[in-house]
């Protein structure tokens, strides 16, 4: 029996609706829908695992620099969490899905298996705060950044940075045992980077076109990490 023949509109119609929400709604939903299904499958690959940005001086995308030029945040970040540890040595995991908004590769600093914990200090890239409504400062280094610390976030692409924390050596952390505590991790940089040239030809550009602001995710309870 030919389910799609012309004597089945019903069959031609709920095939076409199905397409048309793998393309449209597919980029956003089915990465969240398949790594809570499977508990092994991540949103994305690890943010460690991008491309690295080589030859900023030379090699920059027209698009991606007009998309991190934007006052608007090219990226967004979503929060997991583990459970919170029954012992005070154990691990709390904190995962950031990042996810490129944008028509433009968007470059992004990554610091394998670390995070800002004290948003005060003056430092680039993902951090996390406890129990905090105070907007995140845009500050951090000044000096550019080597070009194997910046990563190529695609158009739609999502990446994962992944952290564990030892509950006890871990400043801050223990505030989240308290009831209706919450985090929230954020991603920041003050300046679009030093691009250097090679020496032996003049730059085409003379920033690293790396996107400048602060943005946050939502606060995530405590309570509502650890039922995940």
């Amino acid at each position: 029996m030919r389910l799609l023949s012309r004597d089945n509109p019903n069959a031609m119609v709920a095939a076409v609706a199905l397409l048309m929400l793998a393309v449209f709604a597919g980029p956003n939903l089915l990465p969240t829908l398949i790594s809570r299904t499977l508990p092994f499958a991540d949103e994305g690959v690890p943010c460690s695992r991008l491309n690295t940005a080589e030859g900023r001086a030379y090699n920059q995308s027209i698009i991606g620099r007009y998309v991190n030029a934007e006052s608007d945040p090219p990226i967004a970040l979503e929060l997991r969490t583990s459970r919170l540890p029954s012992t005070p040595d154990g691990t709390f995991t904190i995962t950031i899905v990042v996810i490129n908004r944008s028509i433009g590769p968007v470059p992004i600093l990554v610091t394998p298996g670390q995070l800002i914990l004290d948003p005060n200090q003056p430092l680039s890239g993902f951090g996390v705060v406890f129990n905090s409504a105070t907007p995140i400062p845009l500050i951090g280094e000044t000096q550019g950044y080597a070009e194997s610390r910046i990563r190529i976030l695609n158009p739609r692409q999502r990446c994962v940075h992944r952290v564990q924390l030892v509950f006890n050596q871990t400043p801050g952390l223990s505030a989240l045992t308290a009831e209706n505590a919450t985090l929230k991790v954020y991603y920041r940089n003050p300046i679009p980077g030093v691009a250097i040239p090679d020496g032996t030809r003049p730059p085409i550009y003379t920033d690293q076109g790396l996107w400048v602001g602060v943005v946050e995710s939502d606060a995530l309870t405590v309570r509502e990490a650890s039922s995940q």
